[in-house]
């Protein structure tokens, strides 16, 4: 199935220092990249 509601796993490489920002700003990355994705698919 090409479209779905089914979560897939993505990988993601990072500065180390973005890293340890997220992470000491508990920021979710999951959540970030899913909402801005979505975001941007809404806008086309």
């Amino acid at each position: 199935e090409k479209y779905g509601e089914k979560a897939v796993r993505k990988n993601l490489t990072i500065p180390a220092w973005l890293n340890t920002f997220a992470e000491k700003n508990n920021i979710n990355f999951s959540k970030l990249l899913q909402d801005t994705l979505f975001s941007m698919a809404q806008a086309k």
